[in-house]
């Protein structure tokens, strides 16, 4: 029974999965039997609640053309060019390997001494072949080490140099891989000439390049974030179904957001635009910009209140040393007879005196 039971199902694999195959019901948390259903039987129809509203399946199309669906990988069209690459690659290795193995070349003068050669260095060799017939080769046997004498001219040859158009052929290879693919060559890591100058005018298109397959990408990405957002709202506190989602991709290049801040800066200086309206257009991730604003005007209040403190100190400071000298001043003066001091002065230290007193 057991060899015959193997036998049934290593023929058929619905066998085994009819006789032998379980499935586990997490409800009920026990393996039941599963059985193929019955021909002509109706399936048994199980309806559970969707309880986010939406199916949970997301098309993703890559690329789609015009009438297409599904959309085509990135790399379809390079298959026959990479495909090449590699060939013309193998076969320059394998030129090489060849090229500095030279072949022994002799040189005759008429084909009589050609057989002539044959006869007298070659071992003959006869074979026969599968219709019946023989056929007779010439095997010589060389050895680079040991002296050769023959009649004719004697030379090494080997194939002539390729490198220069093997580099061509895979650099013609590598600029149409660059032109599928839009990146620029600086990106790949290949030293070109003039690179810096080079990569500064091929940066702005690649950037724009990457900002275009962002916008191709919002649609299936914002579809895939409602989703998520929707599971989230069965357990997460906090979290609605519909809840507006939002994306923001990382800035590429610090140019943008310069550009814009000189923007905003002028725009502000000018008194085109307030506080609120600046801060929300400068290339910055601020959250609650009024909370922002309030905290900046306290602390600018702060220090206009230290700032008017320490001039108040330094004027005081200032006006007690002026009272002091001309005190000082006054004193001196005492000293002279009573008619050649300048009675207008005299009052005037006296005024002073009672200031600083």
């Amino acid at each position: 029974d057991e060899k015959r039971a193997w036998l049934a199902c290593s023929l058929s694999p619905l066998v085994f999965i009819h006789e032998y195959a379980h499935l586990y019901d997490a409800q009920a948390g026990d393996w039941i039997p599963f059985h193929l259903w019955p021909a002509g039987s109706p399936p048994r129809v199980e309806t559970y609640p969707n309880l986010i509203g939406r199916i949970p399946v997301v098309h993703i199309a890559n690329e789609p053309s015009a009438n297409e669906v599904f959309g085509h990988p990135e790399g379809e069209a390079l298959l026959g060019l990479l495909h090449r690459y590699g060939e013309v690659l193998d076969a320059a290795i394998e030129g090489n390997i060849r090229q500095g193995r030279s072949t022994p070349t002799a040189e005759f003068a008429d084909p009589a001494a050609v057989e002539q050669f044959f006869n007298h260095y070659a071992r003959h060799t006869t074979q026969t072949l599968p219709d019946g017939t023989t056929e007779t080769n010439y095997v010589i046997d060389f050895d680079a080490d040991k002296f050769l004498a023959i009649a004719g001219r004697f030379s090494w040859q080997s194939p002539a140099s390729f490198s220069g158009d093997v580099e061509a052929i895979l650099g013609l290879l590598f600029y149409l891989l660059l032109q599928h693919t839009e990146i620029p060559e600086f990106v790949w890591g290949n030293a070109i000439a003039s690179s810096k100058a080079s990569a500064e005018a091929q940066m702005p298109a690649f950037v724009r390049w990457i900002e275009g397959r962002r916008t191709a990408v919002q649609g299936w990405v914002g579809e895939v974030a409602a989703v998520v957002t929707a599971y989230l709202a069965l357990f997460e506190p906090g979290v609605g179904a519909e809840d507006e989602v939002r994306m923001r991709w990382e800035d590429l290049t610090g140019e943008d957001g310069r550009l814009t801040l000189d923007a905003v800066t002028w725009a502000f200086t000018e008194g085109l635009l307030d506080e609120a309206t600046a801060l929300q257009l400068a290339p910055l991730d601020v959250a609650d910009i009024q909370g922002v604003l309030a905290r900046a005007r306290a602390e600018r209040a702060a220090e206009e209140a230290g700032r008017r403190e320490f001039e108040y100190q330094d004027q005081l400071e200032a006006e007690i040393r002026r009272l002091e000298a001309e005190r000082g001043e006054g004193a001196a003066q005492s000293e002279l007879p009573v008619q050649s001091r300048p009675a207008r002065r005299e009052m005037d230290m006296t005024a002073a005196a009672g200031r600083v007193a």
